[in-house]
C-alpha cells in the first residue's frame, strides 16, 4: 500500500482502515480525518502489505455529524 486518502461531502468523519485481522495501525499510524471538498492524506505505518487473499476494513471511527458519504482511496502496487 503506497497511499490512503479520504474525502467526505461534509463534516469531519474519521476512518482507520486496517488489513483484515491486522492491528489498528496495520495501514496508518492513526485515524485519518476526511477532507471536505478534496482528499486528505493519511500517514502510512511503514510499508503496509496486503496479502493476495486479504481484505481491508474501512473502520469509520467517527461519523462526522453531517456527512452523507465518504470515499476512501487506497493506492497500492501489484
Amino acid at each position: 500500500i503506497t497511499a490512503v486518502e479520504c474525502y467526505a461531502n461534509a463534516g469531519t468523519p474519521t476512518v482507520t482502515p486496517i488489513i483484515t485481522g491486522g492491528a489498528a495501525n496495520s495501514i496508518l499510524t492513526g485515524a485519518l480525518t476526511c477532507g471536505t471538498g478534496s482528499f486528505a492524506s493519511g500517514t502510512l505505518n511503514g510499508t503496509p502489505t496486503q496479502a493476495a487473499s486479504g481484505s481491508i476494513d474501512a473502520n469509520i471511527t467517527a461519523a462526522g455529524g453531517t456527512a452523507k458519504y465518504l470515499v476512501i482511496r487506497i493506492t497500492r502496487t501489484l
